[in-house]
């Protein structure tokens, strides 16, 4: 899994990239090879994280903002994880059993 971090308007720092980079590792259960572009943006008073994720079968985006972007990113993460936890069990109900191409455990 591949996960980009670029920043608008702020310097990312090497403990904000590596702080998403870990939180965005939590992904692999769910799919295999994903490329995770996550872009960070500060306006005024607004911390705003948007991703945008690219794997076999689709893609998705998400966005969050908050006052800390620390909290941004971890609400963006739970969003994400909600959205991968309902793809996942559409496969699983649709035929039964899940399919593993497109979705790892």
């Amino acid at each position: 899994m591949h996960v980009s971090v670029t920043g608008k308007k702020i310097e990312v720092t090497d403990a904000l990239r590596e702080y998403a980079e870990s939180r965005f590792i939590k992904l692999k259960k769910y799919v295999d090879n994903a490329s995770v572009s996550l872009v960070l943006t500060v306006e005024k008073h607004r911390n705003i994280a948007e991703v945008t994720i690219n794997y076999k079968g689709g893609s998705t985006h998400c966005s969050d903002e908050n006052k800390e972007m620390y909290a941004a990113i971890d609400k963006l993460m739970d969003k994400v994880e909600k959205q991968f936890r309902k793809i996942k069990e559409k496969q699983v109900h649709h035929k039964g059993e899940e399919r593993t191409a497109d979705v790892v455990e």
